[in-house]
This record gives structure tokens, C-alpha cells and sequence, in this order.
């Protein structure tokens, strides 16, 4: 297994929760896809989901930066099998295709963490 690249971001949950409490859907629909903000907006601490996803869209670019120049609103975060997964939205990169990619989430307190890791199929 040849590993392509790494990322890791680190976000504050509170950054979330003010757009949340200003009401500030825009940076919400620029950022997250449609099945984002819904997966989100239906838990019990909407900020907390925002965060990790973030964070793991910035992880991945940072992972695939070695061999694409992605942006974060090229990628989404779902789910399968209760386990978070990378996602190409707008088909600007094909690394999905070219690579596989591990997607760790988490949240506690008042951070929201995210490390993917992309390696050679």
C-alpha cells in the first residue's frame, strides 16, 4: 500500500454555532451540499456535524494536494454503513476514482476533529 497523502484539520464548534444563531444560511449553502446540511440540521447540536464536515472536506483536500489542486466544496461528506465517506460533488477531480480515502470524524467539547488518509488502490 503506497500512501498518497494525509490531512488532519482541527475547527472550533462555536464558529458554527454563531452562523447557526445569526442565521447565516449562506455560508452554509456556499460550504455543504444539500444532503449536508440536511444530515446536520437533523441532529440535536447541528454545529457539532457542521464542524467535522468541514473539517474533513479540508482534510481531504489537504491529503490530495500532492496530486490535485480540490477546494473543499469539491467534496462531501456522507455516510454509509453508519461510517463517514468521501464523497465527489462536482466532478472537478477524479481522485476518488484513482485513489481510496479513510475518513475519521469526531467531536467532543468544544472542537470538531477530521483526518483522512488517501492511498494507491
Amino acid at each position: 500500500m503506497k500512501i498518497i497523502g494525509i490531512g488532519i484539520d482541527l475547527e472550533e464548534i462555536k464558529t458554527f454555532q454563531d452562523h447557526l444563531d445569526s442565521k447565516n444560511t449562506r455560508f452554509f449553502e456556499r460550504v455543504f451540499t444539500k444532503d449536508e446540511i440536511e444530515y446536520c440540521q437533523n441532529k440535536p447540536n447541528p454545529a457539532q456535524h457542521y464542524a467535522a464536515r468541514f473539517c474533513a472536506k479540508e482534510a481531504a483536500v489537504k491529503a490530495v494536494s500532492s496530486i490535485t489542486s480540490a477546494v473543499i466544496t469539491d467534496f462531501e461528506i456522507g455516510m454509509k454503513e453508519q461510517k463517514p465517506i468521501l464523497k465527489n460533488v462536482h466532478g472537478s477531480t477524479n481522485v476518488l476514482d484513482a485513489y481510496n480515502f479513510m475518513v475519521s470524524l469526531s467531536h467532543a467539547g468544544q472542537y470538531a476533529i477530521a483526518q483522512v488518509l488517501v492511498w494507491e488502490k
